[in-house]
């Protein structure tokens, strides 16, 4: 997610325009902009949905087996589990949208219109990475297959794409 904004980063540098405009001379409120915008933080909240999606379907199949072996034993309950692995997630769950957030949201001169609304950014990022985490982690419950598991990720994502207002004009 990192390299990803980096190179948003560097096209936008590069190109010598931002979030706002496509060509220099656009004006900051046309609806070209508001299209520019709004395709932006679309694009930002897929690539925060699938890295989380992503690295919890990968990891929780493997860790399956052993899940259901110690609920079987009655080592612990499925809902001490579930809280321990989220709250041991926490840390990279914060640090991953962060370090995104800051790079994307001053590469395309999100803070230009609106310079206090950082904190929101980073926590709308933060909210949306658990929430697909949680996402991945229901499909990883419920298949036991890796490749079954990243095969349902996009059937289970593209129809929340559809239903996120990004195609209505």
């Amino acid at each position: 997610m990192i390299i990803v904004s980096s190179l948003i980063g560097v096209i936008v540098y590069v190109g010598g325009t931002n979030a706002y405009t496509f060509y220099k001379d656009e004006p900051y409120y046309s609806q070209a902009a508001v299209d520019n915008v709004n395709g932006s933080l679309f694009y930002a909240l897929m690539v925060i949905g699938f890295g989380s999606v992503n690295n919890i379907v990968l990891l929780f199949p493997e860790e399956r087996p052993i899940f259901l072996r110690e609920v079987n034993n009655n080592m612990y309950s499925p809902s001490a589990y579930f809280f321990g692995k989220i709250i041991s997630e926490l840390p990279t769950s914060f640090i991953l949208p962060f370090a995104y957030g800051c790079i994307e949201y001053f590469a395309l001169q999100y803070s230009r219109i609106t310079p206090f609304n950082f904190l929101i950014y980073i926590g709308i990022l933060f909210l949306l990475y658990l929430t697909a985490g949680s996402y991945a982690l229901i499909i990883g419950t419920l298949v036991s297959d890796r490749q079954v598991a990243m095969t349902l990720t996009p059937i289970v994502v593209t129809p929340l794409m559809l239903f996120a207002g990004f195609f209505i004009q």
